[in-house]
């Protein structure tokens, strides 16, 4: 678990400690991209910082919103201080196992089991629609 010093109004990638993961992450965004961080239990948006005047990056994010009272006090009573900090993983982190088989014949069987499907009935005659579109639907049905 990663863990941030206190020390300033706002987060510098520096003061990250127990994840280099995490800050080479935080470094590789751009300038003005946001993403949700848990401080100190506090959950809220972060802001990655403009580039320098030299075009160089900034290693460091803002608080947004209610977040960002919440840590101008965490500042003033806990300078110095080390509080857990939780980033939910990017979309194109792998989180777990794989999803394929890697075995060849696992995998031949898993598909020629999917396309087997179709002459069970299992087939779409119509295009699905939008994801709401098809919750609605889902939803109707069970009412």
């Amino acid at each position: 678990m990663a863990q941030v010093e206190v020390r300033d109004r706002v987060i510098w990638t520096r003061h990250i400690h127990g994840d280099p993961a995490l800050v080479r992450r935080l470094d590789a965004m751009a300038a003005g991209q946001s993403i949700q961080m848990k401080t100190g239990g506090k959950e809220g948006t972060w802001v990655k910082m403009r580039d320098r005047p030299n075009g160089s990056p900034t290693p460091g994010l803002r608080p947004v919103g209610p977040v960002s009272e919440y840590w101008r006090r965490l500042f003033a009573k806990r300078r110095g201080a080390l509080v857990d900090l939780n980033v939910p993983p990017s979309i194109d982190e792998p989180t777990g196992a794989p999803i394929y088989y890697p075995d060849p014949a696992k995998r031949q069987a898993a598909l020629k089991a999917i396309l087997e499907l179709a002459k069970r009935g299992w087939r779409s005659e119509e295009p699905y629609g939008s994801r709401d579109e098809l919750y609605d639907d889902i939803l109707a049905r069970h009412d």
